[in-house]
């Protein structure tokens, strides 16, 4: 079957959509990929489409490719996966389309970047590969400058092309792939007992090579075998630091065991990140939004420091914080939820995590002892919410300005925390439990527990729950049977495909 044509209409039958492919974009052993856009919303998508071929390898490699694409649809520095669907007896994905350019492009067109903006890109690079490793048991494994894009009129880089991405299984047999000068030498010969993290690690160090230097390092397997040096990247840049230069080549060591091991152990040897800069307290009308439960008609701006970028506090499985405040200048941590899709049992999912929060707040106000108590987490003490933040110039914004994705229509505002853990845990903690942002669950020792994506909602219970708090815990049970069905729809539709 020849390629699709400009102008061709393709049916999306997961979201029920209609594309109209607009060009080619590219082509390569396992399908080819298309520019497409809605013909309702005129949005923009990228659609990879398998070959129309009965080849036992081609079919092993997509239904790897789909299994993997149905996890990546919530991560901010990963393209995300939008739907799966069949058309024309072809398997097609369907990704969010990044306006921009990659990161080789850049260099090429830019120079070489400095030390802080290279270190920027490759932080948040090195943070969707932490994700990939610890929550989906995921390798890339073909980390190079010309599968990161930086955003238009933005310092966020997303991490593309996951068509050679695999299980972190130590061990197995791999396929001998990757791309010279950034593969290491256990993966470009596939030797299974050497493949591990530090694989990864190897081709970050790469890419930041490129990105201070301008110049693709020498391909690892000459290195290796025709015992070739790797020349330091401080030689072609007299102002790469002497930590920047250590780090870089510690991560590209020829055998894998002389590297980190992780890619946190690899991010100590980096220096350390610039201090933050100076905040800017700007009323914007742009990043406004009006609350209307717990503080009714009260306006919050979204924070933005002196280079204009937003400042995220964190994020997790079911929305993201960043720093806001109010007209008046004070500070606070203004979570908005993920709406994963337009799918209503989505929706409800978002909801149910707004109302629990915020009936939360209410209850743990209302029965704690000593009202004082409520600043013990103050980051966690919710202030106000809306569920109408769809409304707001803000949601514009952060949707269609800053392309933030899957934005439902609610959004906290909490009080802000400024201070250490520790500083809480010398006060004592008392009868408490207490989550941090980043997800961790104080026991009453104080003693830390869980971690990343383990929380169940932001916020601080008693000990001996209340009979309001046994309720959210109900309205969570229902929801988690939501998640079952949709589940068990997952599983049937990869029943479909094999």
């Amino acid at each position: 079957m020849s390629n699709w044509r400009e102008g061709q209409q393709v049916k999306d039958t997961f979201l029920n959509k209609t594309y109209i492919i607009l060009k080619q974009l590219g082509r390569g052993g396992f399908g080819t990929t298309y520019l497409a856009q809605d013909n309702l919303s005129d949005e923009l998508f990228v659609i990879k489409t398998s070959l129309n071929r009965d080849n036992d390898f081609i079919i092993r490699e997509w239904r790897s490719l789909i299994e993997i694409s149905q996890k990546l649809t919530d991560y901010e520095h990963i393209v995300s996966h939008k739907s799966l669907f069949k058309f024309e007896n072809r398997w097609c994905i369907c990704m969010e389309y990044i306006e921009g350019e990659n990161l080789h492009e850049y260099v090429q067109q830019k120079g070489v970047l400095a030390e802080s903006e290279a270190l920027t890109y490759i932080r948040q690079i090195s943070k969707s590969i932490q994700y990939l490793h610890n929550y989906h048991n995921l390798w890339h494994r073909d980390i190079k400058p010309s599968n990161i894009m930086l955003r238009q009129n933005s310092a966020q880089v997303v991490l593309i092309d996951f068509g050679t991405a695999r299980p972190r299984i130590l061990g197995i047999e791999q396929t001998k792939i990757g791309s010279p000068g950034y593969a290491p030498y256990e993966q470009i010969k596939g030797l299974k007992e050497k493949i591990c993290d530090a694989t990864e690690v190897y081709a970050l160090a790469a890419t930041l090579y490129y990105l201070l230097t301008g110049k693709k390092p020498i391909d690892a397997d000459i290195r290796y075998e025709q015992n070739e040096e790797l020349i330091a990247p401080q030689v072609y840049n007299n102002q790469i630091s002497d930590r920047l230069n250590y780090a870089i080549l510690a991560g590209m060591q020829i055998h894998s065991q002389d590297r980190p091991q992780s890619i946190e152990d690899w991010l100590e040897l980096l220096p350390p990140p610039q201090s933050k800069p100076s905040l800017n307290f700007d009323t914007d009308v742009e990043y406004s939004f009006t609350t209307e439960t717990l503080n009714r008609g009260k306006t919050y701006y979204f924070s933005h420091d002196e280079r204009g970028e937003l400042i995220k506090l964190g994020d997790g499985s079911y929305g993201m914080v960043y720093q806001g405040h109010d007209e008046e200048n004070n500070v606070y941590a203004i979570k908005i939820f993920y709406a994963r899709d337009e799918a209503a049992e989505q929706k409800l999912i978002a909801e149910a995590r707004f109302n629990a929060e915020i009936q939360s707040s209410k209850d743990i106000r209302k029965n704690l002892d000593d009202p004082q108590q409520n600043r013990l987490v103050g980051i966690l003490n919710t202030l106000a919410g809306t569920k109408e933040f769809h409304n707001s110039p803000a949601y514009k914004t952060l949707h269609e300005k800053l392309k933030i994705q899957k934005l439902s229509n609610y959004a906290l505002v909490m009080e802000k925390f400024e201070g250490t853990l520790e500083d809480y845990l010398e006060k004592g903690i008392g009868k408490y439990k207490m989550v941090t942002l980043d997800g961790d669950l104080c026991e009453l020792s104080g003693a830390m527990q869980g971690g990343y994506r383990k929380r169940q909602r932001l916020g601080f219970s008693e000990k001996e729950l209340s009979s309001e708090i046994k309720n959210i815990e109900k309205e969570m049970d229902d929801t988690t049977k939501i998640i079952f069905r949709l589940e068990k729809e997952r599983e049937k539709l990869e029943k479909d495909i094999t």
